[in-house]
């Protein structure tokens, strides 16, 4: 094993081994992270992880500038492969990248190796691209391969998780339902659903609160998956329904009560809040609210320099912003912010367990998709959990409302979460 791979080693966890293609011994850390021994067994047991080069030129680069993006693309490309806990092993990344370890540690390591560390380029640019083209890049692949690590629902957006022992099953319906008590739902409500995926939302809306509910969505596969759906169910015209459609062609001044979108704001585009809200604005009727679901950032306008391998893999042209700013912009365009919660944990664990469904149907994934897709995808699933998990990035529900001069303020009290 060469230098620069063992010190590469030294500033990873001892549970972490890094070995060539060609070699068959793993090296393992012994300085600064511990003695090497590693427990295997026994509820206190650490995860045994082994990184396989298989270009070494990837070594120095992870050594010179250790992140999660040129660790993922590192792995999508295939230059290296993990033997284990994928998500273990982008939290240990993250680690380098976020301080977790001396600076004083990785420049003993640098110097050890005698690699030459280059100035840090700025991160790459990624064009926004046309609203159906992204949509069609991301969510078109093919309904099977999301059924392949969502729950039957096809819910796609962070689940809310009533229990510790909650299943993914449990938690999305948990979500739908919090979606729905926070809007107030009532029967004969009208509401819309903007960038309604699977229709998930839409059917539990008309099933279990009597609303008459319409979802747009820009993407083809879900659109026709929807309606199948809301035809099993038995659910008409009137009840519930979807069309493909963007935001924009919605039409009908003050004819919904209720509006959510949940996780479609990081799509819209940061530049293009104030027309999104100003266009929800006009189709609800006064005293309506607005539910808006989306992955928020501390940094406006973009992912942190560690995540750029999102952008250019998953999410074209997607933009975070602060939740601060969310909320500034719905009052610009005149509404009044009735609640704003966090739920950036719930949706650490939804990534986690989205990881491990699709890494246990790791093969079909691939006939569907291909290897280098079905790394993207992995990538991004640990990538996103150990974000969301140490805060970098958060998940926010704002609620809305339009205002209603002729309507006397009443004490309200905060949406009860479904039971446990």
């Amino acid at each position: 094993m060469d230098a620069t791979t063992e010190a590469l080693a030294s500033l990873l966890p001892p549970w972490i081994r890094i070995r060539l293609a060609a070699d068959a011994s793993p090296t393992q850390s012994t300085t600064p992270n511990g003695s090497g021994a590693v427990s295997t067994t026994g509820p206190n047991a650490a995860p045994c992880v082994t990184i396989v080069v298989r270009r070494p030129s990837v070594v120095p680069e992870l050594l010179q500038r250790p992140s999660i993006d040129r660790f993922a693309s590192a792995y999508i490309e295939g230059d290296l492969d993990v033997e284990g806990d994928l998500l273990a092993a982008v939290s240990a990344l993250y680690a380098l990248e976020s301080g977790g370890i001396p600076l004083e540690a990785i420049d003993a390591a640098v110097a050890a190796s005698a690699v030459t560390v280059s100035q840090e380029a700025s991160p790459r640019p990624v064009a926004r691209e046309d609203d159906a083209t992204a949509v069609k890049h991301h969510y078109d692949r093919s309904n099977e391969f999301f059924a392949l690590f969502l729950d039957p629902r096809m819910v796609y957006t962070c689940a809310y998780y009533p229990r510790d022992d909650a299943s993914l099953e449990e938690a999305q319906e948990a979500k739908l339902e919090l979606v729905c008590r926070k809007l107030r739902l009532a029967p004969g409500d009208r509401m819309l659903d903007l960038g309604c995926g699977w229709g998930g939302l839409v059917a539990h809306a008309s099933r279990s609160h009597g609303a008459s509910a319409l979802g747009v969505t820009l993407s083809t596969a879900q659109a026709e998956f929807a309606a199948a759906t809301l035809d099993r169910l038995g659910l008409g015209e009137a009840e519930a329904s979807v069309r493909r459609a963007h935001w924009q062609e919605v039409e009908g001044h003050g004819c919904f009560d209720k509006v959510a979108a949940v996780g479609m704001i990081e799509h819209v585009g940061v530049a293009r809040h104030r027309a999104l809200f100003d266009r929800v604005f006009g189709l609800l009727r006064p005293g309506g609210l607005f539910l808006n679901h989306g992955i928020t950032h501390p940094s406006p306008g973009h992912y942190s320099t560690g995540m750029e391998f999102l952008t250019r893999e998953i999410f074209p042209g997607a933009e975070f912003e602060r939740v601060s700013r969310i909320a500034n912009t719905l009052e610009d365009a005149g509404f009044e912010i009735v609640d704003v919660e966090a739920l950036g944990g719930h949706y650490a664990r939804t990534t986690a367990d989205w990881l491990a469904r699709l890494t246990a149907h790791a093969a079909r994934a691939r006939e569907l998709v291909g290897e280098r897709t079905l790394r993207a995808w992995s990538g991004y699933l640990a990538a996103a959990s150990v974000a969301f998990r140490a805060g970098w990035i958060d998940l926010h529900q704002v609620l809305a409302r339009k205002p209603d001069r002729s309507a006397p303020r009443t004490a309200e009290r905060r949406p009860l979460a479904p039971a446990k």
